[in-house]
């Protein structure tokens, strides 16, 4: 059994978790290609964000092709209770990899900065098979001081194998280079447009995915279009905060 450690926020319960849609998208597309090998159980640690929304208890929805098991958590705009809420979702974890894993499982994580611990604990303790989905290094892009970029990029030292977002990452991660690891740029579904296509001539770019000024994605397309000659025309969505938003309606 392969067991994919996210913090998947969509689901069928009702519940208003907190998630990124890109990661969302990428995890999924990750997700359907393992569940050709096995039977995947996909182990979500969203939070309950920050609003209230009530309190969640453990759950597993059967409704997908693979099997997802919601973490109890809960919601609140207090910085106490978010941390709180943080270490009960470490506390689950530990125990779903204590109790819900056996030795011949694939425990398979997409790399969030606090899953560090646990990962550390299956790989180093409880001798489980871990690879690692490093997307970003979360502390670098969050502009963190080098000591805590260092910690998380030590983290990451605890797997058999892993599956990197670029061909960069082994820069800042030369250790990956001695295990198995591959390269997963983006989902390769292929996408059908819902709505007609441009007849002006043009060539249409389109950005989507975080409007988060740190990572840059959204500020590097808007900068790159003043390059471009008239014959192209960028089209930008995606998500963030009110203020990301904002700023970028007016860049």
């Amino acid at each position: 059994m392969i067991h994919y450690f996210t913090t998947w926020g969509e689901n069928n319960l009702g519940r208003k978790l907190s998630y990124s849609p890109a990661g969302l998208n990428k995890a999924k597309y990750v997700v359907g290609k393992l569940s050709t090998i096995d039977f995947v159980r996909v182990a979500s640690f969203a939070s309950g964000g920050l609003s209230y929304n009530g309190v969640y208890l453990p759950k597993t929805d059967n409704s997908e092709k693979y099997a997802i098991r919601y973490c109890a958590t809960f919601g609140s705009r207090f910085l106490l209770f978010r941390m709180i809420e943080r270490y009960l979702n470490l506390l689950q974890m530990f125990i779903y990899i204590l109790f819900s894993t056996k030795r011949d499982d694939i425990l398979f994580f997409y790399n969030e900065r606090y899953f560090i611990a646990p990962i550390k604990v299956a790989h180093k303790y409880l001798r489980r098979k871990v690879v690692i989905e490093v997307e970003d290094i979360n502390t670098i892009a969050a502009n963190y001081k080098q000591k805590y970029v260092q910690k998380e990029i030590d983290g990451q030292k605890h797997a058999d194998a892993y599956v990197l977002v670029n061909s960069v990452l082994p820069e800042y991660l030369p250790f990956v280079t001695a295990k198995p690891h591959c390269f997963i740029y983006g989902a390769y579904n292929p996408l059908t447009p819902s709505n007609e296509k441009y007849s002006d001539g043009k060539i249409h770019i389109l950005y989507s995915g975080t409007f988060n000024k740190t990572k840059g994605g959204a500020v590097a397309a808007i900068q790159m279009a003043p390059l471009l000659s008239d014959n192209y025309v960028l089209h930008i969505t995606g998500f963030g905060s009110e203020k990301e938003v904002e700023e970028i309606q007016q860049s």
